[in-house]
């Protein structure tokens, strides 16, 4: 071979291999590219899952609340029921009074 033809084909054969390096270069890119893509959708998803989180502490917060109110209420009911138990008490001791009276 000719040394005008050795150098056409060490140039054509860096050419392929240049040729190959940018397709490579290209791929790794679009691999980076979806990469980035499935982080953002992660990150969303992240974002999402504390959201809900929230959400579920704002609902626990809230049912504790509720258990206190309900708690609260049992307790005045309970107070209630005490108070009817005197009224009744004081008020059989006046029936057997007024009743011993009469006979």
């Amino acid at each position: 071979m000719s040394p005008t033809l050795d150098a056409q084909a060490a140039f054509a054969q860096v050419g392929q291999r240049l040729g190959a390096v940018q397709e490579s270069q290209l791929q790794t890119q679009r691999i980076l590219l979806q990469t980035v893509e499935i982080q953002t959708g992660m990150l969303a998803a992240l974002r999402q899952t504390q959201a809900t989180q929230a959400d579920i502490r704002q609902l626990r917060d809230s049912h504790l609340t509720l258990l206190r109110v309900q708690n609260s209420m049992l307790d005045y009911m309970k107070f209630t029921f005490d108070q009817q138990a005197k009224w009744n008490e004081r008020q059989d001791q006046f029936n057997s009074i007024f009743l011993d009276e009469l006979r």
